[in-house]
């Protein structure tokens, strides 16, 4: 079964790269995917659940933060 959202403050892999699921309080200001403009694709919706508070389960705005290992 595939995932529909990732919770705020979930850590994940995503082709080698570790994002954490973070709360959005500035709409896209610092999310990983709108830094290199796939935020859009239809494929990252799908694997990763959308990040609108509109979409999303928990009615929360949330970023995808690259976390530095």
């Amino acid at each position: 079964m595939v995932k529909k959202e990732f919770e705020v403050g979930e850590t994940f892999q995503l082709n080698g790269i570790t994002l954490r699921c973070e709360r959005g309080y500035n709409k896209c200001k610092g999310c990983f995917f709108r830094e290199d403009q796939s935020c859009m694709n239809k494929d990252i919706n799908e694997e990763l659940g959308f990040c609108s508070e509109f979409f999303r389960d928990d009615n929360t705005d949330v970023i995808f933060v690259k976390v530095d290992e």
